[in-house]
């Protein structure tokens, strides 16, 4: 691994995205019929034994809907 680099900076994207209380555009999904998604939880962040610029994660998101909605004077 003459090349390693830890993978500490996607770790804090990953981290700070799934404490970002966004909206996220899905774009290429809509057989599911998903357009956007928000990120509930990040669990089980850890670097696998034996690759050290790999890690895993579960990660639970929602699909949603935008509210769509008229103001009348």
């Amino acid at each position: 691994m003459s090349n390693y680099q830890y993978t500490t900076i996607k770790m804090q994207q990953l981290r700070q995205m799934s404490k970002t209380p966004s909206i996220f555009d899905v774009l290429e999904c809509t057989d599911l019929g998903v357009n956007a998604i928000y990120f509930e939880r990040l669990e089980q962040l850890s670097v696998l034994e034996d690759y050290l610029d790999t890690f895993k994660y579960k990660l639970t998101a929602k699909s949603i809907e935008p509210a769509e909605f008229t103001i009348n004077d």
